[in-house]
């Protein structure tokens, strides 16, 4: 068994941008990005995501952001009030508008 570190994390970018977590029984969940990278993003929500019923791990969403569309994710954790994702495919963030 190696001991090796994995690949190096994508750069974050620390945002407070305003966005909405479309599940994927198209529920539209309120919620803010904290820090986005090319590869995944963490947000929080007003409100407890509760694993299971709000939220499963693995379940494909979008993130929606105002003037940049939906971005296809899935979801890697989630723990009170935040969780993390993954997009589907990669994003640049040249060309989101995270203002």
């Amino acid at each position: 068994m190696s001991n090796l570190p994995g690949p190096p994390r994508a750069p974050r970018v620390s945002t407070r941008q305003e966005a909405i977590l479309v599940t994927s029984d198209l529920t539209e969940i309120p919620v803010v990005i904290v820090d986005v990278s090319e590869s995944g993003f963490r947000i929080e929500a007003d409100e407890t995501f509760y694993v299971g019923e709000t939220i499963l791990i693995g379940e494909q969403v979008s993130l929606r952001v105002a003037r940049n569309g939906d971005m296809p994710a899935r979801i890697h954790w989630a723990q009170g009030c935040e969780a993390g994702g993954v997009f589907l495919s990669h994003i640049d963030l040249g060309h989101i508008d995270l203002s």
